[in-house]
């Protein structure tokens, strides 16, 4: 730090005890601004206020101090959570000029749901930067051992709610929950009702004691109003235990620790001086924020530089009380001729004005930390407390430099084809020419210098032959109207967007076709058409050649603009084919007249592409029959009298000795009908009427072999039908049991989060554990998933099932959230179904037909593993949830609970409390979550394909009975993921201890 003061301008009161020696020692110890010329007479005047002032401190020391509280609170033991200023599980969001000291963190959110911030991460990958924050920033999914600090610590902060919660209370329903003009003693203060604090509230004591405020719902802070702190008090000591949302209102300040059960929001313009510890989100508008200050006895006030970017280029500041005035200089570089940081100390409580001098080329963007502040006037107001524990101020002043776009022309290959650009901004225009070669003529970038903050757009001219394949760099950008967006912001003010473009290609695809077609007689014209099409990115100029076959004749030959050659009987076309056109040739020509035998003409078209290369299309086939012969017209047969259509329904399973519902329809007549039922087993023969189209008959066979079954019907109008069909009952009695082990749980916290979002790491393992693939050690070949990363064995087993994929770039993206569009993709594959190949159309209106997932999401809706939202969107793009995930996975595997089935032991149910019974998907989520066992299953007929077995699938269908497990149960039942024995047939039942896998199978 720089000291740039005058000899005599600022003084302390430590500087009058030097001099006149020491105080009286119940005399607090405040600094002042004291004018050299006139600082005996100035002296005495101070001197005769402190004493004042030490009677008055008296008050609040000694038999005049209110009365404390009956029963001293404790501090709270915040653990690892007191590193943090501010702590989260699921957001902490902010906008406008907020400033932060100390370190922030956020568990078990990942640090995507951190925005605002501009987060940098650091080279160690366990903690990330801010421009808006003097500290760290940490989440839960950077390298370790951050993710173990970051659930000690949101750990640490759950016991310190607790804890503080715990403590007996002194006062109860003070103000009935409104709190205005008061002045608290220390103690534990608990509402039952929300909490509002309408004026200035002033917590009074000593540096040691404490405060525990304990709100079982809401804590509202009025806009403009102050927590004060008066006697040293300390907020580090202050304890405000929150059940419902904490809400601090516009320009308010805060002192003390909030620990909250739900969110925190700071409004615009709120301060605080302590921690803000959330166990949902903490939101932020334009916040200045400080860990809580030890002491309030002396003031300082630090000014800090920043520039965008760091530069060379000094600053003038001037700081003033209104009776004195002190000038320094800043900069924001490595250069340490000046700092970018000025501290003074020892100031009076009062108010203070620090103005910074404009600077040519730079635009003031941004005061933080400031009791107040104007950018016009590039001031900055600080006013300083008396007794406050927050005795000091940083406030940062953040210049921008005018900023700069970069614009780089690519193209594959390189070449020296000019592009056109033109760079728009407001009603400014700017047009420009870039290539990408040697020549220097013209140069591959331009560099746009002097750009204040705002919207850029530049747009590329299209150039025949070359397609726009990328544009990177840009903050959005459209390659089908060829424009890049770019917006220059406080955090980034320049910006470098790189146009790619690619040499096109032509794809030439000549197709030959007659008519008329099939067997013709000698004489017969027939025309030829050669149909080209260009589905390349580059035009063309095709030469089009057919050899005429022998048994044509040449001398009816009508060829359109072709060139004919007598000698090469050959026809020739030549045309520019655009990329995307298509068109046609055409030609007629005779067969010869003098033919008498059966022969075939052969006709291939050639061409040759310039670019394109060399082909040819399908070969026309022509049989000549020798004989014209007069066909016989085949005789007419009349069609068939209609006649009533019977569908019988069977019992499934239909067991031996019970009595079971058989259902028999008759559709294509006209009721009433009359029936006539034989069961085939010796009893009696079941007659009877019906005005309906269905009838239900209930009937038992006694005996284990095949009935032979028969149903006669005749309308009213006299049709009559029969129909038959074998029956075998089975013995019933003879249980299948199949094990269905819980393969997706919750959360250590007793929840399962179903709206939660679902990373394509999480994905592997459960399925991994579904299909009992275990795990493994080989590599996995993909760059960014490393062989410590908790699910690279699931990940690689997946992967060499086929089941998913990684990018083409050759990364996984394994902590990434997967999409609707990954998991319909993986799931089809999964049931081993394939995607519906180039698809003319889409179910869903989202859904484009040239997407990459189109067919996948097509087939999956088919098979009914999937489905769409009412509007008739599938929303490929979004983020596939939990509750959607167990809903494919059981659908995949043919696992899904019916409110028919019959369920054992539901005490064994695993109840997530943030699933309720009339959830949307509860049945899938109980199917993945809660080991069970079906006795009498569906067996289905397809299976799930491995590398090296083969998983039949078995359904609860609507009459398997559930038997619901414990952890450490042992049963004996089919274990699917056992696969088919060698035979073909189901597994073998065999022994199985409920457990909850990881990397061992079932």
């Amino acid at each position: 730090m720089h000291n740039k003061q005058e000899p005599g301008v600022w003084w302390s009161f430590r500087s009058y005890q030097r001099l006149c020696g020491p105080l009286p020692t119940s005399v607090a110890t405040f600094s002042m601004l004291a004018a050299h010329p006139r600082g005996e007479e100035r002296m005495r005047r101070v001197l005769a206020a402190l004493v004042a002032l030490s009677l008055v401190v008296s008050m609040f020391t000694g038999v005049f101090a209110p009365m404390r509280a009956t029963r001293a609170a404790s501090v709270v033991n915040l653990g690892t959570a007191g590193d943090f200023v501010i702590l989260a599980k699921t957001a902490i969001t902010t906008t406008g000029a907020t400033s932060i000291s100390g370190d922030i963190g956020i568990s078990p959110a990942a640090a995507s749901s951190m925005a605002g911030f501009g987060l940098v991460m650091d080279s160690t990958n366990t903690f990330s930067t801010s421009s808006l924050v003097d500290g760290k920033v940490y989440a839960s999914n950077y390298a370790l051992p951050t993710p173990t600090k970051m659930s000690t610590a949101v750990s640490d902060m759950e016991a310190a709610y607790t804890a503080a919660a715990g403590q007996s209370a002194d006062v109860t329903e003070l103000g009935g929950g409104t709190v205005a003009n008061r002045t608290l003693v220390p103690g534990v203060y608990r509402w039952s009702t929300p909490v509002t604090i309408t004026t200035d509230l002033t917590l009074a004591g000593g540096p040691n004691d404490v405060w525990i405020f304990q709100i079982a719902q809401t804590l509202d802070l009025a806009a403009g109003m102050k927590i004060l702190l008066s006697g040293g008090a300390q907020a580090k000591n202050v304890f405000w235990q929150v059940a419902g949302a904490v809400n601090l209102l516009a320009g308010s300040h805060f002192e003390g620790i909030i620990l909250a059960q739900t969110n925190i929001a700071m409004r615009a313009g709120a301060t605080f001086n302590g921690r803000l510890l959330a166990q949902t989100a903490v939101t932020l508008i334009s916040t200045t924020g400080d860990a809580p200050a030890a002491t309030g006895a002396s003031g300082t006030i630090t000014i800090i530089k920043n520039t965008v970017p760091n530069g060379p280029q000094d600053f003038s500041f001037t700081i003033s009380n209104g009776q004195d005035t002190a000038s320094f200089t800043l900069d924001d570089d490595a250069d340490p001729t000046f700092s970018n940081m000025e501290s003074i100390g020892e100031l009076s409580p009062g108010t203070y004005t620090i103005t910074e001098q404009a600077v040519s080329g730079y635009f003031l963007i941004g005061i933080t930390g400031a009791t107040s502040f104007n950018l016009s006037t590039r001031t900055a107001t600080v006013t300083l407390v008396a007794g406050a524990a927050v005795s000091s101020a940083t406030v940062r002043f953040t210049n921008m430099q005018s900023g700069t776009i970069t614009i780089i022309k690519d193209t594959v290959p390189n070449g020296p084809q000019d592009f056109s650009f033109t760079m728009t901004s407001d009603s400014t225009q700017t047009t420009f020419n870039l290539d990408d070669d040697a020549d220097p003529t013209l140069l591959n970038w331009a560099l746009f210098g002097g750009l204040l903050p705002g919207t850029y757009t530049i747009t590329e001219a299209p150039v025949v032959d070359y397609v726009l394949t990328g544009i990177a760099g840009a903050t959005s950008s459209d390659l089908g109207t060829r424009t890049a967006t770019v917006t220059l912001t406080v955090n980034m003010p320049s910006g470098t967007v790189t146009f790619t473009n690619a040499l096109g290609v032509p794809g030439i695809h000549l197709v030959k076709s007659v008519n008329p077609t099939g067997a013709v007689f000698p004489g017969t014209r027939l025309t030829y058409t050669l149909s080209y099409s260009n589905t390349g990115t580059a035009g063309t100029m095709l030469t089009i050649t057919d050899v005429l076959d022998g048994w044509l004749d040449e001398t009816t030959l009508n060829a359109g603009w072709g060139v004919y050659n007598n000698t090469t009987r050959t026809i020739t076309w030549t045309v520019l084919v655009p990329a995307g056109a298509s068109s046609a040739v055409t030609f007629s020509v005779n067969v010869r007249s003098v033919l008498d035998m059966f022969l075939m003409i052969y006709n291939t078209g050639l061409y040759s592409a310039t670019p394109g290369g060399t082909g040819h299309s399908n070969t026309v086939e022509t049989p000549v029959l020798p004989i014209v012969t007069v066909p016989v017209e085949p005789p007419v047969i009349p069609p068939a009298p209609p006649s009533i259509i019977i569908d019988v329904t069977a019992p499934e399973p239909l067991c031996v000795e019970a009595y079971l519902p058989y259902q028999i329809c008759f559709t294509n007549g006209v009721p009433p009908y009359k029936y006539t039922v034989d069961f085939g087993d010796g009893t009696p023969v079941i007659t009877g009427t019906t005005s309906s189209s269905c009838v239900t008959l209930e009937h038992a066979y006694l005996e284990l072999r095949q009935y032979a079954f028969s149903v006669v019907v005749r309308d009213s109008k006299g049709m009559e039908s029969t129909h038959t069909e074998t029956f075998t009952p089975v013995d019933c009695t003879k249980k299948v049991v199949v094990y269905h082990h819980n393969f997706f749980i919750g959360y250590p916290n007793g929840t399962f989060q179903p709206d939660g979002n679902v990373t394509r790491a999480e994905v592997a393992a459960a399925m991994s554990r579904a299909l009992g693939l275990g795990w493994t050690t080989d590599p996995s070949g993909f760059s960014d998933l490393k062989a410590t990363h908790w699910a690279s064995g699931f990940i690689t087993l997946m992967t060499q099932e086929g089941f998913m994929t990684g990018d083409t770039d050759g990364t996984f993206r394994a902590d990434d959230p997967m999409t609707r569009a990954e998991a319909a993709a993986a799931f089809l594959r999964i049931a081993g179904m394939s995607p519906v190949l180039n698809p003319s159309s889409s179910s869903f209106k989202d859904v484009q037909p040239m997407s990459w997932s189109a067919g996948y999401i097509e087939a999956a809706r088919t098979a009914g593993l999937l489905a769409g939202y009412p509007d008739n969107t599938f929303r490929p793009a979004d983020l596939l949830s939990r509750a959607e995930f167990a809903t494919l996975a059981s659908n995949a595997l043919g696992r899904v609970l019916t409110t028919t089935n019959t369920r054992v032991n539901p005490q064994y149910e695993v109840k997530w409390p943030d699933v309720p019974a009339d959830f949307w998907a509860y049945n899938y989520i109980l199917e993945v979550s809660t080991p069970h066992t079906v006795t009498n299953p569906t067996r289905l007929t397809r299976l799930i394909t491995l590398k090296n077995r083969k998983i039949p699938l078995f359904s609860e269908g609507n009459n398997g009975i559930i038997t619901f497990l414990r952890v450490g149960d042992t049963i004996t039942a089919i274990v699917p993921v056992d696969g088919l024995q060698a035979d073909g047939s189901d597994p073998a039942p065999r022994q199985v201890k409920v457990r909850i896998l990881n990397h061992e199978r079932p």
